[in-house]
């Protein structure tokens, strides 16, 4: 719980970086800067505190990488591109609750229990309230693309979150367990995998013009959304995926959108509508739920 805990308010801090970092360089370029730089971070982790033994079963956290950090966020970026912080971070989170939820009991067999479903109900709920306003006022930005990539993006979290899930069941029945630090390098090594092979069909089917990039204006965005989001984000996901269930996790993390409207509040003076504040409350009622019942 700590775990999930800690990696919400990682990504809600990364979902404004990773947003500011893309409109500056571009989704793709973006994503690639931060991947490379997270990847260094966990690699003199690792080595500071001394590397497990990646046994056969280590490919399934490169895999989840692949999936997740690779596929899932390059549509994620390519959202943010579109559509600004806040809306990709609601698509993802919301559907990719229930999702690795449906996705890990129909692979590895791991139900939900009744307080899990009613406290990822309770968050889901108030995530709702929190973001869908009608009011007409700094409301959501449709794209249908935009919503498109959103929806890729949960499905890519989801799945590599159950994929994690199954990396640590075998890796324990094979007597060789692998540290969460050491997953979480794994599964960014895999997204700097999957980053290598689609970026050269990605500038054929949409060659940029060359430009002069605001590198240095980005500069702060990057370090800041490379160390939230698939640095110490990323490590604590794995953490809480080690011993928790890929829906319970993810309904948990499920609060980064939430947690974005105070940030978006105090960085760009936009205050939240009273309706994001009822439902924000709701969604931490959801998590009291799991926590406590």
């Amino acid at each position: 719980m700590l775990a999930a805990l800690l990696t919400a308010l990682c990504w809600s801090a990364s979902s404004i970086a990773s947003a500011r970092s893309a409109s500056l360089l571009g989704g793709m370029v973006a994503n690639r800067a931060r991947l490379i730089l997270a990847s260094g971070f966990l690699a003199l982790a690792v080595l500071a505190v001394g590397p497990g033994l990646w046994g056969p079963t280590a490919w399934w956290f490169v895999l989840s990488g692949v999936i997740g950090l690779g596929l899932g966020d390059i549509a994620l970026f390519l959202a943010y591109e579109r559509l600004g912080a806040r809306v990709p971070a609601l698509l993802t989170h919301c559907f990719g609750a229930p999702l690795g939820a449906c996705i890990e009991w129909w692979w590895l067999g791991n139900g939900l229990h009744l307080p899990e479903v009613v406290g990822i109900a309770v968050i889901l709920l108030g995530i709702a309230i929190a973001l869908l306003r009608r009011d007409g006022a700094q409301g959501l930005r449709f794209d249908v693309a935009g919503v498109g990539l959103g929806l890729l993006s949960a499905a890519g979290l989801a799945v590599s979150a159950v994929v994690s899930r199954q990396g640590y069941a075998a890796a324990i029945a094979s007597g060789a367990p692998i540290p969460w630090l050491d997953a979480a390098l794994l599964r960014n090594l895999g997204g700097l995998a999957a980053m290598a092979a689609v970026i050269p069909l990605w500038n054929w089917w949409r060659p940029e013009v060359p430009r002069v990039r605001p590198w240095k204006a980005a500069a702060p965005w990057l370090l800041l959304t490379a160390l939230m989001g698939p640095g110490i984000g990323v490590a604590c996901l794995q953490w809480a995926l080690s011993s928790t269930k890929a829906g319970v996790v993810q309904a948990i993390v499920a609060l980064v959108p939430v947690l974005v409207i105070p940030l978006v509040w105090w960085i760009d003076r936009e205050r939240p509508h009273p309706r994001a504040v009822i439902g924000g409350l709701i969604a931490v009622g959801g998590v009291a739920v799991m926590a406590l019942w």
